[in-house]
């Protein structure tokens, strides 16, 4: 075998040891940072519940989710106590958005759940709890956007694979292009208002000219 070519296999093998190394050490690393955090989140979640409205107002202070809510879906989030994302198991990637909802005449659900599960080839597959909506709820049981209409804030986070409900863009679209704009709804859930939710609560508090919601 040329002396190069064996050169460059042996430092390729070296290579893959240390990414396999660091790759091992990032996975016990996040599983470090969920055990600590978990305590933490729950703190949180639990003085959350003390604040009227809290993520509510968190979620209608992200500029990108905020274009959803509707007047109803405001009416309807009044009813929000709690908002939690959790990973998947170490072996199925991806992450589950529970929305833990008061007693309220719009749907019977007490628990919304949405699902984003990346499969080994990176595809990605959504799943959503059907909202059993209330007949005496406004528009009770129309959950999707009629035809030609952008989406509310509950039917994007319903919106699964196969879906043909409209999104924000309010025209018919293919499904790829739904998915990725469902996903990018699923993502500023997860990665901004789950992680920063006061950011985005006093960015909407103050908009809406409450001052400082913190100083009391």
């Amino acid at each position: 075998m040329d002396t190069s070519l064996r050169c460059v296999m042996d430092a390729q093998e070296r290579l893959d040891a240390v990414n396999d190394t660091f790759a091992k050490r990032a996975a016990d690393l996040e599983r470090e940072g969920r055990h600590q955090r978990a305590p933490l989140l729950r703190e949180r979640g639990v003085a959350a519940k003390r604040i009227p409205g809290f993520w509510m107002c968190a979620l209608q202070g992200h500029p990108l989710l905020e274009q959803y809510i509707s007047a109803r879906d405001a009416s309807i989030l009044e009813h929000l106590t709690a908002l939690e994302v959790s990973a998947l198991s170490d072996t199925d990637a991806g992450f589950t958005i529970t929305l833990s909802f008061s007693a309220n005449r719009f749907f019977t659900n007490p628990i919304l759940e949405k699902t984003l599960r990346y499969a080994g080839d990176a595809a990605l597959s959504m799943e959503a709890t059907p909202i059993a909506w209330t007949a005496a709820s406004s528009g009770g049981g129309e959950e999707e956007a009629p035809h030609g209409e952008a989406a509310t804030f509950l039917t994007a986070f319903a919106w699964t694979n196969g879906d043909t409900k409209c999104l924000l863009s309010g025209t018919g679209q293919a499904e790829s292009a739904g998915l990725a704009e469902a996903e990018a709804f699923c993502e500023a859930i997860k990665e901004d208002v789950y992680a920063h939710p006061l950011r985005f609560f006093e960015r909407f508090s103050c908009s809406e000219g409450a001052g400082d919601p913190t100083a009391a």
